[in-house]
């Protein structure tokens, strides 16, 4: 999968905005049931406050994609990564308490040895399947650890791949 031309750009997935709003929409409606009932105003000025900078902050979020390079964009700052600079990407699993299949993360390895994470799963998986196809342009295999969770994530953005070609 090629880019004929220009960059694509990706923003956070559906998925995400959905859930986010669920749970915004849960924190101001508890604090507003309180401001009903008791008559406090901190709790409801707290949870339309945490939610605007929580909004700001996923709307921020950017993974542009180009025939050379990508960049990663947050609130925070942003950087560009010239495609011919990685010499490794890997898939790779953290395990938690709560979480005990774990879950994939993504990485990348530059030539000077600073190694990157990158949040695919923010980004609709076309976004990494436009990623893995760059990389793969440039030499770079992903590398897939032996776990469930990197193992299905791999196939989901293999299958992205494939219906974009």
């Amino acid at each position: 999968m090629a880019l004929a031309t220009g960059t694509r750009r990706f923003g956070i997935s559906t998925n995400l905005r959905v859930v986010s709003a669920i749970g915004m929409l849960f924190f101001v409606g508890l604090a507003l049931a309180l401001f009903l009932k008791k008559g406090h105003t901190g709790p409801l000025v707290v949870a339309l406050g945490a939610s605007a900078v929580f909004g700001w902050f996923l709307a921020s979020l950017r993974l542009e994609i180009s025939r050379s390079w990508f960049k990663t964009a947050s609130a925070t700052g942003s950087r560009t990564v010239h495609f011919g600079h990685v010499t490794r990407a890997w898939i790779e699993v953290v395990r938690m308490g709560k979480s005990p299949q774990g879950v994939p993360v993504f990485w990348i390895e530059l030539r000077n040895g600073q190694a990157l994470k990158i949040p695919l799963r923010v980004f609709p998986v076309q976004a990494a399947a436009l990623l893995f196809s760059g990389l793969e342009a440039h030499g770079v295999q992903v590398e897939v650890a032996d776990a469930w969770a990197a193992r299905r994530m791999n196939d989901q953005v293999r299958s992205a791949q494939a219906q974009i070609d």
